[in-house]
């Protein structure tokens, strides 16, 4: 008798019109290698653009730490802000009119290929996750750059000259 039940069942749902099951929306997952490579465009840039890894889903690197946000901070009496974006392994920096796109995966090839913010000189940089930061290496040298999250403050310390940086919840206006 169940299986004579299953059968009226299941012809009476194929032959109703529009019957169809309904399907769970596909989860549509985007990979940082999906998303172009960002880099400064000439003359740097004058407001924030948008975001590169907005749309990205994929997780964050297994040991990256979560520096994603906006970040200020005095920097010699002038407001320094940043935005770092992440996902994978790949983090993008924006800030002083420079777009860094990289992975932090520690090879030259993967890492910051754009101009330096302030000088405009072509700048090839390393990137690798380490020490609770993100850990910058110009033409693959030694490192040079890093930023360290030590509890809500991100250390930034560009060539021995250390910025504490606040993370904020959006832009500043105007920028």
């Amino acid at each position: 008798m169940n299986h004579v039940m299953i059968a009226l069942v299941a012809s009476l749902t194929v032959a109703l019109p529009g019957a169809a099951l309904a399907q769970a929306p596909a989860k549509t997952v985007v990979l940082a290698s999906d998303i172009p490579v960002a880099r400064t465009p000439p003359g740097f840039w004058k407001t924030f653009p948008a975001p590169v890894l907005a749309r990205c889903t994929e997780p964050l690197a297994p040991g990256a730490p979560d520096l994603r946000g906006v970040w200020t901070g005095d920097n010699e009496g002038k407001t320094h802000v940043e935005r770092i974006q992440q996902c994978g392994d790949r983090v993008v920096i924006e800030g002083g009119g420079v777009t860094h796109d990289m992975r932090a995966d520690g090879i030259l090839a993967n890492g910051v290929d754009d101009i330096a913010a302030g000088s405009g000189r072509p700048i090839k940089v390393a990137a690798v996750f380490e020490n609770n930061g993100l850990s910058l290496k110009p033409f693959g040298g030694p490192t040079r750059v890093t930023r360290v999250l030590q509890g809500d403050v991100l250390v930034f310390n560009y060539n021995g000259k250390v910025i504490q940086l606040r993370r904020i919840a959006a832009l500043p206006a105007g920028l």
